[in-house]
């Protein structure tokens, strides 16, 4: 056995730290222009209410939860039997399903676990402002 990082781990690990980065840095950088440029219009007040942890929490589970089962069904490990039912019930999907297809809804769905993950506020938008 050799001392490399299994491949498995780099396949996951991979696109979930870059969606953190990208939803950190996002919500870091943009999310505050943003707002800024609402509060300029008068929406201010009824989104801090929208972006405080409460409220985003209501949000980030169920979104979390999706993205957490799409990532599971078309990992790897589940592909052929996920080829299989949507090959079955081919009428629910405009594209033809290939392996290579479900690879990439396996890491789409990865990097946005972790981009949802990021994106979550730790304080309100305004004491942060203060």
């Amino acid at each position: 056995m050799t001392n490399a990082i299994p491949t498995q781990l780099l396949e996951i690990a991979s696109p979930l730290v870059l969606g953190a980065i990208v939803g950190q840095l996002y919500r870091v950088f943009c999310l505050p222009w943003v707002l800024s440029r609402l509060r300029g219009l008068g929406l201010g007040r009824p989104l801090e209410r929208l972006a405080s942890p409460k409220a985003a929490l209501v949000s980030l589970l169920p979104t979390l939860a999706f993205w957490l089962f799409l990532a599971v069904w078309c990992h790897p490990s589940n592909a052929p039997q996920a080829l299989a039912w949507l090959t079955h019930h081919s009428s629910l999907l405009p594209v033809t399903p290939t392996p290579s297809l479900l690879q990439g809804v396996f890491y789409a769905a990865t990097f946005f676990c972790g981009y949802t993950l990021a994106g979550y506020p730790e304080e309100p938008v305004s004491a942060k402002e203060r």
